[in-house]
């Protein structure tokens, strides 16, 4: 069975709840770990399988800013990532500078109201 991971921070346990539902709706099964756990466990064994990370934008530019320092980045994205889902959870600016980050360019999102629609 395919495992999720979920990049949590302690104060935010409701946002990880509704991931955890999300995520099993679709028979994946997730593992909550904070930013300092996923970074220690990225050295594990290399057969393992690859992570699904699911993570708000802050923690993610946090995750970005952590592999970039160690120089370390492109080879773990490549050997330990299968995909990355990353959404704002009340902080749009920061999933605009993550975007803007991977890109390597100035980006412009478009923040929308679901109720308008």
């Amino acid at each position: 069975m395919e495992e999720a991971i979920l990049l949590t921070e302690p104060t935010e346990p409701s946002d990880a709840a509704r991931l955890d539902r999300a995520i099993a709706f679709f028979g994946v099964t997730a593992r909550r770990m904070s930013l300092a756990e996923f970074l220690a466990a990225r050295d594990s064994d290399d057969s393992a399988p690859k992570f699904r990370v699911f993570s708000k934008g802050s923690t993610f530019l946090e995750l970005l800013g952590a592999l970039g320092k160690e120089g370390e980045g492109s080879g773990f994205w490549q050997k330990r990532i299968h995909s990355v889902f990353v959404y704002a959870s009340g902080d749009f600016s920061a999933l605009e500078k993550a975007v803007a980050t991977i890109a390597g360019q100035e980006c412009l999102l478009a923040e929308t109201d679901p109720a308008a629609e």
